[in-house]
């Protein structure tokens, strides 16, 4: 009997594991630094609704 604690055939569920919480990762961070309508600090929370339609045409495109 092998006394070994980590075996070998669940290495490709953490490889599949860490891929996922890798995109999960990359998608919050994405969405976090890119979204005008996400605000991390107090004082932009308190801003309100965003009515600056110059940073709302920069951060999509408008046909």
């Amino acid at each position: 009997m092998s006394s070994r604690w980590l075996r070998p055939e669940v290495y490709p569920l953490f490889a599949a594991t860490g891929a996922a919480v890798g995109i999960c990762a990359f998608s919050l961070i994405r969405n976090i630094t890119g979204n005008p309508e996400v605000r991390c600090t107090k004082e932009n929370r308190a801003a309100g609704i965003l009515d600056n339609h110059a940073e709302e045409r920069s951060t999509r495109k408008i046909s």
